[in-house]
């Protein structure tokens, strides 16, 4: 008996008992009901592969039959991105190199404009460069205008930002800032450069506006980040922009109760005084009264 055998019969009977009853195994449609047992059984063999390699008791053993139940449903279901995806997981917990890039390149020939699993293809090539120095020079080469086009701007942001990281590993601070800035250019939704960048810069940058423009592009990059919306708040109060403080700090104040977080007296206490140097004085004293009560 095979290692797939063994471990599903109880699914494999049912399965077979579904199909020789006739049973209803999808929505009813014009069309008879197809009840595809391969696709069914790939899916139970993939869970239980999935949850053997996140076991807490995880062993060698373990993570070697997590391997096989993974092979034996992809030989059932080949097409299915999930249970490549399921693939790539354990690989990479396995640390089956070989495995992580046969999983990489099926994703990629299901679904070529997966930008996550293109990124780590691209990530997978860099990590042959051991030094500094030869891997500034492979993300050089790559990220030309015309690579720049092909990759798209969302992977090109990421391997900007990789760029800019190394730079400053180096000391070159000019070439930094410059690939950081690029890296944000590329893709304003990439946060974890958005968020460098922002921190970076207001420690250089002594231009108000300039600042608001840093804190509304890390904003735009993650629109829920109430911390983000009580530093563009604070700084707008501080700046003179009182309406403009008001509206950030009742956003931060929405958000967070829109995930179940109650405002701090900090907050709420910043809002008022808001609301008092735009002139609605009346509302800052009921904000105030409303926290005491």
């Amino acid at each position: 008996m095979s290692l797939f055998q063994y471990a599903f019969r109880p699914a494999a009977a049912f399965a077979a008992a579904l199909v020789a009853l006739g049973a209803p195994v999808a929505a009813q449609t014009s069309k008879p009901p197809v009840f595809d047992l391969k696709a069914s059984l790939a899916a139970e063999i993939a869970r239980s592969a999935m949850g053997r390699a996140g076991s807490d008791l995880l062993t060698v053993e373990s993570m070697e039959t997590a391997v096989r139940l993974m092979h034996e449903a992809l030989q059932l279901d080949p097409d299915n991105p999930y249970l490549w995806r399921a693939q790539l997981q354990i690989a990479s917990v396995a640390e089956r190199d070989d495995l992580v890039d046969e999983a990489i390149e099926r994703l990629l020939k299901l679904d070529p404009g997966d930008d996550v699993i293109r990124l780590m293809r691209l990530n997978r090539a860099l990590d042959r460069y051991n030094t500094v120095e030869e891997r500034v020079a492979a993300l050089q080469r790559l990220l030309t205008d015309e690579n720049i086009a092909k990759m798209g701007p969302a992977v090109a942001s990421r391997l900007q930002l990789d760029l800019a990281l190394l730079y400053r590993r180096s000391g070159d601070n000019d070439a930094f800032a410059n690939a950081l800035s690029r890296a944000v250019a590329l893709d304003p939704s990439n946060r974890s450069a958005a968020a460098l960048a922002a921190g970076y810069f207001r420690m250089y940058v002594s231009d108000p506006v300039a600042e608001a423009e840093l804190l509304v592009n890390l904003l735009l990059a993650d629109l829920t980040d109430v911390s983000t919306q009580v530093a563009l708040a604070q700084h707008l109060l501080e700046n003179g922009a009182y309406a403009g403080a008001v509206r950030m700090y009742r956003l931060a104040v929405k958000t967070g109760e829109a995930n179940r977080f109650s405002p701090t007296n900090e907050l709420m206490m910043d809002l008022a005084l808001a609301l008092w140097a735009n002139g609605e004085d009346d509302k800052a004293l009921e904000q105030v009264r409303l926290r005491q009560s």
